[in-house]
């Protein structure tokens, strides 16, 4: 985070002022540097095949799309989360579906995906 010259919070270099102008409030911006650079440490402490992101954290399509595009994995718990990774490009072996309660019907399209 920064401030410009004009005295407005800046975030990788975006005028965040103009974004909620142009966008309205409230609004959700994300830092996809810094993002990158965290998927990155963790990949490099545990191996890229051996990295998922849980999308509980954060399943907005853009931010799957980048950690897909980094060569992560991901881990979803709920139907929503598994439309979201499949939407975002993830191979259903690059996808752990996991937690409690699942209704039939998620169990069913995990198993017809042949997802673990």
């Amino acid at each position: 985070m920064s401030v410009n010259d004009d005295n407005h919070l800046c975030l990788d270099g975006v005028d965040l002022v103009e974004l909620a102008e142009e966008f309205g409030t409230p609004l959700f911006v994300f830092s996809e540097e810094t993002i990158r650079r965290r998927a990155e440490e963790v990949a490099a402490a545990f191996g890229r095949e051996n990295v998922y992101y849980a999308s509980k954290a954060n399943s907005n399509i853009s931010v799957l799309k980048l950690i897909r595009s980094l060569g992560l994995n991901v881990e979803v718990s709920s139907e929503g989360e598994l439309f979201a990774a499949l939407k975002a490009g993830f191979k259903p072996e690059q996808i752990i579906f996991n937690g409690a309660a699942k209704t039939l019907r998620e169990l069913q399209a995990a198993a017809e995906l042949g997802l673990h």
